[in-house]
């Protein structure tokens, strides 16, 4: 989310909840655990494609905007206690 937040392309393995944050090929790319060579080809991918990635990292920027702020984070939890009341 940090990348997100500063509007960077995002490139990381499948590990817990990342999944979730990353849309694969818009805000950035999903690649194997322990795949160095995937890694090393999306960063070199990103490297001769920066027109595409500035625009994954608009989009991150954006989706970090609607989904992960602090003011969201409490909106969501509030909304959770209320249900839960």
């Amino acid at each position: 989310m940090e990348a997100m937040q500063h509007g960077v392309a995002c490139i990381a393995s499948h590990e817990g909840g990342i999944v979730d944050i990353i849309d694969e090929g818009e805000t950035g790319y999903i690649v194997p655990m322990k795949d160095a060579l995937a890694l090393a080809e999306k960063v070199a991918y990103c490297m001769e494609h920066r027109d595409l990635c500035h625009e994954m990292g608009r989009k991150g920027r954006m989706k970090f905007e609607c989904e992960f702020t602090l003011q969201r984070f409490e909106e969501r939890m509030c909304d959770i206690l209320k249900k839960l009341v």
